[in-house]
Parts: C-alpha cells; sequence; structure tokens
C-alpha cells in the first residue's frame, strides 16, 4: 500500500489464492498445464504465500496491494525467457508469478538465497543458481524493494531455467565445451545444464564445480580485455566478459579436433 498508494478495497472485494487453493475445489479458472512448468499454473493470477507465523489479517490488509501487483506480473505472460517472478516482502508476505500449488509446509520465503542476496542488492544483480520448490535448476536476478523513506520492504526477483541459458552455450562454435563462469572460477551452467548436481540445501542453494580447465581462470581474470583467447593443455579458450554480473563465458576446443574439422579446406 505504501508503494502503490490509493485506498484499501472493501473486505472480500479481491480474491487472492494460497498454494493450497490450486489444488483445491476452486482454483484459478485458468488454471492449466503450460511447459515448462511441473505442475498446472494460472497466468491470470499470482500465488500468494505467507511464512509460518503471519496472521491472516496481515495478508488481508494488503490484499489491495498485492492483487495490483499480480496484475502487474501479467506482463511476463509472454516472456518465454523468464520462468517466474516474485515479490517477497519483509514481513513474511510473497506474490509469486505465474501461480501455482505444491509448496512444502513451513514455506519460508525469506530463507530463500535467492532473497537473502536480492536484500544485498540496490541494482537488480544476477545470483548462482538454486533449485525452486520442484525441484528446478533456475538463475535468479534481485534487488532490494525500499520504501522512499528508504525502509526495507522486501525483494523483487526474476527468474531463468539453467538449461535455457545452457542451450545457448552449446555447440558455439561447434566441437566446443560451453561454460558460464562466476567471478570465482566457479561453473554457474555448463552446455549440458549439469551445474548444481547436487541436490539444493535448506535455502535451494546448490554446489558449484570449479571450471575444469586448469589455470585458465587465473589467466582470464588476469586479463584485462573484454574478449580474447589463450591456450590451456591442448584446448584453445575463448571468452567474453560479462561486466554487468561479474561473470564470463568461455568456450573450450580441442586443438587436435578443430585441425580435423579444418583438413580438406581450401
Amino acid at each position: 500500500q505504501e508503494v502503490l498508494g490509493g485506498p484499501p478495497p472493501a473486505p472480500g472485494a479481491v480474491r487472492l489464492y494460497g498454494p493450497a487453493d490450486f489444488d483445491g475445489p476452486e482454483p484459478p479458472p485458468d488454471l492449466q498445464t503450460l511447459a515448462p512448468y511441473a505442475r498446472p499454473v494460472s497466468l491470470a493470477v499470482p500465488v500468494v504465500l505467507t511464512a509460518p507465523g503471519v496472521a491472516p489479517a496481515q495478508t488481508a490488509a494488503l490484499a489491495g496491494p498485492l492483487a495490483s501487483l499480480g496484475r502487474m506480473m501479467g506482463w511476463m505472460a509472454g516472456e518465454s525467457s523468464i520462468y517466474r517472478v516474485h515479490v517477497t516482502l519483509e514481513d513474511g508476505i510473497e506474490l509469486a508469478y505465474p501461480g501455482m500449488g505444491g509448496y512444502p509446509a513451513g514455506y519460508d520465503p525469506r530463507a530463500r538465497g535467492r532473497y537473502r542476496r536480492a536484500l544485498a542488492s540496490t541494482t537488480p544483480h544476477w545470483g548462482p543458481p538454486y533449485r525452486d520448490h520442484d525441484g528446478r535448476l533456475l538463475l535468479a536476478c534481485g534487488v532490494a524493494l525500499r520504501a522512499p523513506g528508504g525502509r526495507l520492504l522486501g525483494a523483487a526477483t526474476i527468474t531463468a531455467e539453467a538449461r535455457v541459458v545452457a542451450e545457448l552455450l552449446r555447440g558455439e562454435p561447434a566441437g566446443s565445451r560451453g561454460y558460464l563462469v562466476d567471478e570465482e572460477g566457479n561453473v554457474v551452467v555448463s552446455q549440458d545444464g549439469d551445474a548444481g548436481d547436487a541436490p539444493g540445501d535448506a535455502e535451494g542453494n546448490v554446489r558449484l564445480s570449479p571450471l575444469p580447465l586448469p589455470g585458465a581462470h587465473d589467466r582470464i581474470r588476469a586479463t584485462p580485455a573484454p574478449v580474447g583467447v589463450s591456450e590451456e593443455r591442448g584446448a584453445l579458450v575463448g571468452y567474453g566478459r560479462l561486466p554487468s554480473v561479474g561473470w564470463y563465458y568461455a568456450f573450450a576446443v580441442d586443438e587436435q579436433a578443430l585441425a580435423s574439422s579444418l583438413r580438406g579446406w581450401p
């Protein structure tokens, strides 16, 4: 209400859907099975999640602003690169779009790693991969939300599937291995989408593996050029920096395989 303004709605004028409603007798009218989601979703309404201890009266008091935010989230319905949008309030209420059920008992959105990382960001910032409540590997870009006077309200995040990023890394150039690498030299996503094979922890975070090209990360980090190529133990490694997130992408091509593919060229 503080951010969106406007008078609160009359009691009962706004219908909010919690996770249990999506599996109940009166789900959102447009509930549908839609790729790539693991369970039925609604593109018309988000799901309202509340942490343990949040009183129903707290959610009811925010019914108007939550409904307004839900309508605003509808813009992403046609954005295939975006998986979900979350607006998480510091008092334990979260709006997630598209709406879906299936959340575990005791779910607290403030305990998720994506939320904690977003609180530390004054500008939108991508974080490491994590697993959602369906076990899907995602990447989140988040930013803290503050009232005009600076008081912390919560955080907003958008997520993308790691597999979508992996597809961008696959086969470019032909026969190469592609990696998206963070500032510490860990593989965020490879072309196989195999980063974070281990299950997520309590916050959804996964354990990352280092770039499997010994010495390449240190050399790339020490080179100021935005793009470049280096030779690493029989492989040519091309890279390009992503300054907005502090990461880089790298492609490794075996020199012998590359030479074989070039034989017979004019």
